[in-house]
């Protein structure tokens, strides 16, 4: 059985619009109609609440052997994780120039300061290429 039709069939059962299931989702009704048309899918987060909203269980989509239903859910994670390993990265980014920038205006800790910035962007580095690998 799909995902959508699980959604739907369970929401039916336990007597719920899409509308409100998306209010205890804390998600709009749109992202519900999306889940059960199947033209978007939950993100792990969503999926783990949907089971226990819906009482359904996970095992049969997680223990399938055709792991075709978890691929699109699996991306969809992974894209918020990236989206957020970007943000986290982009805040390290300006403070660490941010204190570069007071590092040049005190010249007693410029080499101690420069080399802390050079490995804070290396760090972001490697984390943002484990995410695309990861997206990938």
């Amino acid at each position: 059985m799909e995902l959508g039709t699980i959604i739907t069939s369970k929401r039916i059962e336990k007597q719920l619009t899409q509308e409100q299931l998306a209010k205890q989702l804390h998600v709009t009704k749109d992202t519900v109609v999306e889940w059960e048309d199947e033209k978007a899918y939950p993100d792990i987060n969503h999926l783990v609440e949907l089971a226990k909203l819906l009482d359904f269980s996970l095992d049969g989509l997680f223990l399938a052997d055709d792991d075709t239903l978890l691929k699109p859910i699996m991306k969809q994670t992974n894209k918020h994780y990236f989206q957020f390993s970007i943000i986290i990265c982009l805040i390290t980014l300006i403070i660490l120039l941010a204190i570069l920038l007071v590092s040049l205006l005190n010249e007693n800790s410029k080499l101690i300061i420069s080399g802390s910035v050079i490995l804070g962007e290396l760090a972001n580095l490697f984390a943002l290429a484990y995410y695309i690998k990861k997206l990938n």
